[in-house]
């Protein structure tokens, strides 16, 4: 068979002239459950290929015709490219590529299509959960709107938990709103775990830093490891660290906070 090389100059009309197409299906296919060097080079490929609204609805309707391998590809472009977004919204109308769509960025507006009316696609809540919260063009009273909304996701709260840091308005919002949840206490007690952590990468109280070194919770371990202001001996006892989560990680830190405090010096 013909050697297939795929470049961002040749994959668009390689994949609308029917011979070549089918050759490069061929080689897809035979890849599926092998080491994906083709498929990884064709989707690497695809993200640097911009497309006219023409070209991309031609794409669309030959791949969405040419059956799962079509509709592979489909999605490689849609998920990763510079993708014309009327034809991304014409796709979830139609239902195809859906989960494709609910990895993408954006546009928003879509992103919250998805989320109102397909089961199973939580990922574009993350999205839309992350920008909402991010966004200083989007009010608090939007963001507390969107938690009313999609709050009873235990996916996004978590993911929102891991995010939301910081005393704005919007961070909260998102205290109060998981305080006043039912059934969320593991989710509360993570919140101020993570937020926790963030006080001891950066706070210079000795006796917090000595305090919270004792109650060996991995998290708090790994953030005091950071911190310059640890006291040596915390410091020397957690280059040692063993038989916990993250001990790797607390040992190499202890380490570098060692060596920045010997250089200040």
């Amino acid at each position: 068979m013909q050697e297939i090389k795929i470049t961002t100059q040749n994959l668009l009309p390689s994949l609308l002239e029917e011979a070549s197409r089918k050759r490069i299906f061929k080689k897809y296919q035979t890849e599926n459950s092998k080491q994906l060097f083709f498929v990884n080079h064709l989707s690497e490929v695809a993200t640097k290929v911009e497309l006219s609204l023409e070209e991309a609805q031609a794409l669309k309707k030959i791949l969405l015709d040419s059956g799962e391998t079509g509709r592979d590809i489909l999605e490689n472009f849609i998920a990763q490219a510079n993708f014309p977004v009327s034809i991304l919204f014409e796709l979830y109308e139609e239902k195809e590529c859906l989960t494709a769509l609910a990895h993408k960025a954006g546009p928003i507006d879509l992103l919250l299509k998805i989320a109102r009316t397909t089961e199973g696609q939580e990922e574009a809540l993350l999205t839309i959960g992350k920008h909402y919260y991010n966004s200083n063009e989007l009010s608090s009273e939007e963001f507390q709107a969107f938690l009313e909304e999609f709050g009873q996701s235990e996916w996004l709260l978590t993911a929102l938990v891991h995010t939301v840091r910081g005393n704005n308005k919007k961070a909260s919002i998102f205290e109060n709103f998981v305080d006043n949840s039912p059934n969320n206490y593991e989710l509360k007690e993570l919140y101020e775990e993570l937020k926790m952590e963030q006080e001891l990468l950066l706070t210079t109280d000795k006796n917090l830093l000595k305090l919270k070194h004792k109650s060996k919770n991995p998290r708090f371990l790994r953030a005091i490891a950071q911190n310059t202001a640890t006291p040596l001996k915390v410091l020397l006892s957690l280059k040692k660290a063993n038989r916990v989560k993250y001990a790797g990680s607390i040992r190499s830190y202890a380490v570098e906070t060692l060596a920045k405090i010997k250089a200040a010096k």
